[in-house]
């Protein structure tokens, strides 16, 4: 987890939901007392964020803040990011075998890492806000506690680290549909039906279609 006394922020900077954007949005804004708690280090000074979650002692009043992707493209982004190795070049297997055979295999469905909300329980509370990676621009205006800084800076950092995708083409594999990957060409009726029936929860709590690949 990753924290903020200014702010009164914690923030839970989910894998693969842009958080290394939302990471320099909130430098960038001015909070410069963000603090990764695991290794204890400001993040953007001395170190990156988190992926982890949770509520560290001292910030137990602060509000709860957490990326999220919608997950038919999140799933696209862990099936290209898991299948190039390390000489970029491809060395994957068709993404419907991919989806049955890892990413919903009986190991994987118990990671906290992939999938965040199985957390949320053993933690004893949900988030307060969410950033929604698709519209992460409305949810940070959305959000009192982010927008408490000075407004040239928020609104640099704004135009900076959000509605400039600074990680675009990091994966050759990659292809964009303006800012955002073009996921949709990876699905079809079944492999989608796959993923709404196996992620239903996070479709229907933070507001994706579930026929949103068609789009």
């Amino acid at each position: 987890m990753n924290a903020s006394k200014k702010r009164g922020i914690i923030w839970w900077g989910t894998a693969g939901c842009g958080s290394r954007s939302f990471q320099g949005f909130l430098v960038g804004s001015g909070i410069d007392d963000l603090i990764n708690v695991p290794m204890n280090c400001l993040v953007g000074q001395e170190c990156s964020h988190t992926h982890a979650q949770g509520i560290p002692k001292g910030y137990e009043n602060c509000k709860i803040i957490c990326n999220t992707r919608n997950p038919y493209s999140r799933a696209v982004s862990s099936y290209l990011d898991e299948y190039v190795d390390l000489t970029r070049s491809w060395g994957g297997k068709p993404f419907k075998t991919w989806l049955k055979e890892d990413y919903f295999n009986e190991e994987r469905s118990q990671s906290v890492d992939h999938f965040y909300m199985l957390e949320w329980p053993e933690i004893g509370r949900e988030p307060d806000y969410m950033i929604r990676m698709e519209h992460m621009e409305e949810d940070v205006r959305n959000c009192p506690p982010l927008m408490q800084g000075e407004p040239h800076r928020i609104e640099d950092a704004i135009e900076s680290s959000i509605n400039t995708n600074n990680h675009k083409n990091e994966n050759p594999h990659d292809e964009y549909i303006g800012n955002f990957q073009h996921f949709q060409k990876y699905y079809d009726q079944e492999s989608a039906d796959l993923v709404y029936t196996k992620l239903e929860e996070y479709f229907t709590k933070f507001g994706y279609e579930r026929d949103s690949w068609l789009k």
